[in-house]
């Protein structure tokens, strides 16, 4: 019986079997290996596996060496590839259990590569469903990532409550594993937070754990943050220790990357301890296997280690040479972190060189990029939104795909009872009619379940755009307030900051002083008006326009508004003529006559070429109104731009001395002299010049007599 039941087998049952033996052996010779830190011999074997179990159509063994996968580019700092292969191990998640294991490194990819907000979605599902199977073991782990991607986030307390979670949960389970992994992120989280007793405490905890479980790879990071920790207490001795303890174990199994990064964290210990020449030595190897493994940052961080390092030797031009070349570096990076770095480098050589203009241009050239990186990053997690929005809408879609085929399933039903009962005969005729109203029931109920999910799913989507639609109004005007703020407010206040902190640090000679105080007065003035414009726009959009009329001489407001401008019109030496005509007597608000004459006068300042003439003048129209003109011969205005006057659009340009606006004063004026019942509008020629017109109502017989 034994022998015909191996004779049936057959050879193809045997080979399948022999399959799946060599499978098994090596996924659990990866799993040693990934444990031992032996990182590039895993991810060989990896590749040797997936490839057999593809072959073989092990379905199983792909999902579990895909997973091995996509946490050894996690290890590789590749998150593209990480995301690659959790998606390809949930595509073949048969279960919830699988599925929680797919999910949860999917959102370790995409908190590797900067998305947080859909990193910490994917997790609270996994948390979810893990919590559903009471997996506590596994509710741990997503709790750490959980923690580490609101960290990221800058959410801190968030953070540390996670981390705190999954410790309490970690020491009811008993797993040791576990509190290695959090009291060393623990540690790491104080060291970024500056708690250096806190970070220790954490640190030697588990660095107790994981020698006393053999946990090599967490024992190797425990290390690396302990050295930092050291570092920044000025235990020089204990950080080397340490560092060459990391060093030992990354030469034992082959990681380039970190042995090159330890290197570079020796070589700034000694530059901390004034031992210049060993800094240099390490400092000099740990560029050159960076280049020679094409590790841009590794070069990048060891170069600008050797300017410093030339800084303090007080060689200021290899500092400059050894900075510029850090520079050159992160042209080929789109980090823009380490350009600023760069930048903020350059500018503290040239401040010790004494070069005052220099450090000037560096620091003007980092604050910009740093305001670019504050939009950049307002448009990433927007982006990010919107793709977690769009995941939601794609589950909703599926919804909708399964319960159609759930129709389409009990349509298929009906045909086969249907061909059946009419082979069965008349004799079976009454029993035949029942099953097909019980099916038609079936199919009825399955009907309206569909229309039902239908209607909800048109509800919500209606509910979802209605909300976007409102959230969108309320961003363009929280956006355009920002973008106003971040970039026509924050870049003048920048830069008299930076006029400010030279005047301060550096001994000036009387021109250079003169100077610098001539910008400091004509950015304050710039920002006075800015100011002026934002409180009237942000006033306007929150409470409403509130319009006080009164009679007053249209000729003293407007000498009241030239008294501001006497410094920008003697700067660029232009002339101003007023021919507004006294007892020029108007009915309007005074302060918002003002407000609309000074934007004007700032306007045709601002785009006058220097040495031109300004006119302001008015006459009385026949119903009984007053034109007003603000006349310059400046640069005029393109074609292109000449739409975006008077639009809601945030559109400013720069002068003709490069001065800067908030794009909000003609959007004001246009809006102020409306309110007023008059109207305003330009005529303009390219390199001829610009008008500006606008009426406004004449006082009254009756209104003159009140006043």
């Amino acid at each position: 019986m034994s022998q015909k039941d191996v004779s049936e087998e057959g050879p193809g049952q045997n080979s399948a079997t022999q399959d799946s033996s060599e499978l098994d052996i090596i996924k659990a010779n990866i799993e040693s290996l990934m444990r031992s830190n032996q990182l590039s011999k895993a991810y060989e074997l990896s590749h040797q596996g997936l490839k057999k179990a593809e072959q073989s159509g092990d379905t199983g063994s792909i999902f579990d060496i895909s997973l091995a996968l996509a946490g050894q580019f996690l290890d590789r700092n590749i998150p593209d590839s990480t995301i690659y292969y959790s998606k390809k191990a949930r595509d073949l998640a048969d279960s919830n259990e699988k599925l929680k294991q797919a999910l949860n490194s999917l959102g370790n990819g995409h908190a590797k590569a900067g998305r947080s907000i859909i990193a910490i979605d994917l997790y609270e599902n996994v948390l979810s469903i893990a919590d559903s199977l009471d997996n506590d073991r596994y509710s741990v782990g997503v709790l750490i990532n959980l923690a580490t991607a609101y960290s990221s986030q800058g959410d801190h307390n968030k953070g540390l409550q996670y981390y705190f979670e999954a410790l309490e949960r970690s020491e009811e389970l008993g797993n040791n594993e576990f509190i290695a992994i959090i009291t060393n992120n623990l540690g790491d989280k104080y060291n970024e937070l500056e708690n250096y007793d806190q970070a220790e405490y954490y640190l030697n905890r588990s660095k107790e754990v994981s020698e006393a479980e053999g946990l090599q790879t967490n024992l190797v990071r425990v290390l690396l943050n302990l050295g930092n920790t050291y570092m920044a207490t000025e235990r020089y001795d204990d950080a080397e220790d340490a560092y060459s303890k990391v060093l030992s174990f990354h030469k034992k199994s082959g990681n380039v990357t970190g042995e090159i990064q330890v290197i570079y964290n020796l070589g700034m210990l000694h530059l901390a301890r004034d031992n210049y020449g060993k800094a240099r030595d390490y400092l000099n190897e740990s560029f050159e296997r960076s280049r020679e493994v094409n590790i841009l940052p590794g070069m990048f961080y060891s170069t600008n280690g050797l300017g410093e390092l030339a800084l303090e030797t007080e060689n200021i031009n290899e500092a400059i040479e050894r900075y510029q070349m850090g520079v050159s570096l992160t042209e080929e990076t789109d980090n823009p972190s380490m350009k600023i770095a760069s930048y903020h480098n350059m500018y503290t050589a040239y401040k010790q060189a004494g070069n005052a203009s220099e450090a000037l241009a560096w620091l003007e050239k980092g604050n910009e990029l740093e305001e670019d990186m504050r939009s950049l990053e307002s448009d990433r997690l927007r982006a990010q939104y919107e793709t977690k929005f769009d995941l939601r809408r794609s589950e909703q879609e599926k919804q909708l795909v399964e319960l159609q085929r759930e129709q389409q399933q009990a349509q298929l039903q009906q045909q086969r009872w249907i061909i059946i009962l009419a082979l069965s005969g008349i004799t079976i005729l009454l029993i035949a009619g029942l099953i097909l109203l019980r099916i038609n029931q079936k199919r009825k109920n399955a009907n309206l379940k569909l229309i039902d999910t239908n209607r909800q799913l048109k509800d919500l989507n209606q509910t979802v755009q209605d909300q976007k639609e409102e959230l969108e109004r309320l961003n363009n005007i929280k956006t355009k307030l920002f973008a106003i703020i971040a970039h026509d407010l924050r870049g003048p206040l920048g830069s008299l900051q930076s006029l400010l902190y030279l005047l301060r640090e550096h001994d000036l000679s009387e021109k250079e002083t003169n100077e610098l105080t001539a910008n400091l007065e004509k950015n304050m003035l710039e920002n006075s008006s800015m100011m002026d414009n934002l409180l009237g726009w942000a006033q306007s959009q929150m409470n409403g326009l509130s319009i006080n009329k009164r009679v007053f001489d249209l000729h003293l407001a407007v000498q009241s508004v030239l008294d501001q401008f006497t410094l920008q019109l003697e700067t660029k030496g232009i002339n101003l003529v007023t021919e507004v005509p006294e007892n020029t007597m108007i009915y309007a608000d005074y302060d918002l006559m003002k407000l609309v004459l000074r934007n004007l006068i700032a306007n045709a300042i601002k785009f006058s070429n220097s040495g031109s003439a300004i006119y302001i003048k008015s006459e009385k129209s026949g119903n009984g109104m007053y034109k007003v003109a603000i006349e310059d011969h400046g640069i005029g205005i393109p074609e292109k731009d000449r739409a975006k006057i008077f639009s809601d659009e945030h559109f400013t340009s720069t002068g003709t001395n490069k001065e800067k606006g908030s794009g909000l004063g003609l959007n004001l004026c246009k809006e102020y002299v409306e309110k007023h019942g008059g109207s305003i509008w330009f005529n303009t020629e390219v390199n001829e010049g610009t008008t500006f017109y606008f009426t406004i109502d004449a006082a009254e017989e009756q209104e003159l007599i009140n006043a």
